[in-house]
């Protein structure tokens, strides 16, 4: 995965490679872990904080390229939804895996998971994610499949974030809007 990540980050892939064939990857992996019982030494690499930012910004660079063309490009319009699809189902396994690590009894564990969800939760964009995605939403662009993986994904996210808050404090900054002066007419 680190070898797949550079080399796609570096762009010496092939003309036709791109992020998609790393997300499926990153997914496949995480979920065969996932099932054949947790080893968190087997995705190590994939479950960390620079993995989810990096999944992160692959998902926003996806949304503004969906967002850049006109209902004229639709077959363009639905092959970045497709890696946005791809993008979800990495990002959703990701929290299926930080929630499985949450759950652990290895306490060396949970403390990887704690650090790794101080990230999630406290950061804007990771908390806007999902609203951003489901407004997004197009029957004519995406796919029914696509709408489930994004609903279960949030709904993991919500759970998580439900489940950290009763343990944690949290701490959410929210930017104020500054009133503008008005102005007396001069006489």
């Amino acid at each position: 995965m680190k070898k797949a990540k550079s080399l796609l980050c570096r762009g010496q892939g092939t003309a036709d490679c791109d992020e998609s064939f790393y997300l499926w990857a990153c997914c496949f992996f995480m979920e065969f872990n996932r099932v054949i019982g947790f080893q968190l030494e087997l995705v190590a690499e994939t479950l960390s904080s620079d993995t989810f930012s990096y999944i992160l910004q692959i998902i926003f660079k996806f949304h503004e390229e969906i967002k850049g063309f006109s209902a004229r490009m639709a077959h363009k319009m639905k092959l970045w939804a497709k890696r946005l699809h791809f993008a979800v189902k990495a990002y959703r396994e990701m929290l299926e895996n930080l929630a499985l690590m949450q759950i652990s009894k290895d306490t060396k564990i949970k403390n990887i998971s704690g650090v790794i969800q101080n990230i999630i939760f406290y950061q804007q964009e990771y908390r806007e994610l999902p609203t951003i995605l489901l407004k997004q939403f197009s029957r004519t662009i995406f796919t029914k499949s696509y709408l489930t993986d994004l609903v279960e994904c949030t709904h993991l996210y919500i759970k998580m974030l439900d489940a950290y808050t009763k343990s944690n404090t949290l701490i959410v900054q929210q930017t104020k809007k500054i009133a503008k002066k008005k102005r007396k007419p001069v006489k």
